[in-house]
């Protein structure tokens, strides 16, 4: 694809946007290191957007030009040290570790540091993932979903077969979007998979983190610590609401109501854009708790009180977990009496009174389905967990073959590579100081 192509799709598609009576903004490009994507769009748009590349094809480069530029010994030592540096916290760090990574190889290495100076060195923001903390990239380092999809083009409705018209390509994309729409409605009617309950896990941390962990600092900016050691994050809030059109990342639960991951950025390392620290302060916002500013005659002496005790006042502290069901009979009505005293004074929030209908009649209907039955729930077997892609199990592949060799995946400890990242890291700085 040339420059040209992208250049009269991208006018097409941007005149078609503003016939419609609306703008097309673009926040942030992702492509591979080919720079004909970027200036076609660039000049179909007539402005300068921000292009980063993307961490998959990058990783590709940095592989094939080590294997070819140096030694099989040194690849691995090599490569953990780039990686250190792409995946380094900030800007300063980031600059130390590539003037260590310069001076530690450019002895025993030298044809692959001239490749990264000459090709990455002035063009960091584009690959350093220090450089997009505050970007509105949507937490996305790759080109994976596009990748994904035109894989899914070529080899499930093309079938490998090259396609050479236009009204084609449009009758099968109609094809695509049926077959999307059918698989989404077959997914709220059956049911979330186990995986996607795991998204709530930054959820219940979050709402576990004591609040006066959270100090304000400005209007959008809060200050968090972290239990674990002196570390600090910073939770910007960008915007009041969402006003995304197509917004995916979002939290289910009632205390954090209209929390998705377009409201707030946090500069912790966590994988995924809502976390534990974002759950944290929307509850605080949704609940109506007032945050003090940060003052400079603060008591300096004073130590943060870092506890692990419930979010709630000493009146309202959850109690411990209870064996005996009537003593989980009590806790229950004294629940539904406070519940029942904040519905008689209106006293909830209006943008939780919705929720919590809903959640309430989901718990009465469930609990009078099951209380028709005479059958004791707790006697029932487990449920048998079915990959979404897990074939059916044939007569013969259930009896274990004695003579079948067993092959093992390699298994890759995440602990052993945080442990080499952070020695090449303290390394790599002690080379920079030279």
């Amino acid at each position: 694809m040339t420059s040209d192509i992208v250049h009269i799709f991208f006018k097409a598609l941007k005149m078609k946007i503003e016939e419609e009576g609306d703008s097309l903004q673009i926040n942030c490009i992702i492509t591979d290191d080919d720079p004909a994507l970027i200036n076609g769009i660039e000049k179909a748009m007539q402005a300068t957007i921000p292009h980063i590349l993307c961490q998959w094809h990058l990783d590709k480069n940095f592989k094939k030009n080590l294997r070819s530029k140096c030694n099989e010994s040194q690849f691995e030592e090599i490569y953990t040290d780039i990686k250190t540096i792409v995946q380094s916290s900030n800007i300063m760090e980031c600059d130390a570790l590539i003037n260590g990574f310069i001076n530690k190889h450019k002895a025993s290495a030298s044809a692959f540091v001239e490749y990264i100076c000459s090709n990455y060195l002035e063009r960091k923001e584009k690959w350093a993932l220090c450089y997009r903390q505050f970007l509105a990239h949507g937490n996305i380092n790759t080109t994976a979903h596009v990748e994904s999809f035109h894989n899914r083009l070529k080899k499930v409705y093309f079938n490998r077969i090259r396609n050479k018209r236009m009204d084609d390509l449009l009758n099968i994309l109609l094809t695509v979007e049926k077959d999307d729409y059918d698989s989404r409605a077959r997914a709220s009617l059956l049911g979330l998979t186990k995986n996607t309950f795991n998204l709530t896990q930054p959820h219940v941390d979050g709402l576990l983190l004591p609040d006066n962990v959270v100090e304000k600092i400005m209007d959008d900016l809060w200050n968090i610590k972290s239990l674990e050691g002196n570390r600090a994050y910073y939770v910007q809030q960008l915007v009041s609401s969402c006003v995304q059109d197509l917004c995916f990342d979002k939290c289910s639960s009632p205390s954090c109501n209209n929390l998705c991951s377009h409201i707030y950025l946090c500069s912790c390392p966590a994988e995924i854009p809502l976390c534990k620290h974002v759950h944290k302060l929307h509850s605080l916002n949704q609940r109506g708790i007032v945050l003090h500013q940060i003052s400079n005659q603060q008591n300096e002496e004073e130590p943060v009180q870092f506890c692990s005790m419930s979010l709630m006042n000493n009146d309202d502290q959850i109690s411990k977990r209870v064996v005996s069901e009537d003593n989980c009979y009590q806790k229950l009505e004294g629940d539904l009496m406070k519940l029942l005293e904040m519905v008689r004074e209106r006293s909830i929030p209006t943008s939780l009174v919705t929720n919590v209908t809903t959640e309430v009649s989901d718990i009465l209907t469930k609990c009078s389905s099951l209380a028709s039955t005479k059958t004791d729930t707790m006697s029932l077997p487990d449920k048998e967990t079915i990959g979404s892609n897990q074939k059916l199990v044939t007569q013969e592949k259930q009896t274990i073959n004695p003579f079948m060799k067993k092959f093992k995946k390699k298994q890759i400890n995440p602990e052993v590579i945080k442990k080499k990242k952070e020695e090449a890291k303290d390394n790599l700085l002690l080379y920079s100081l030279d």
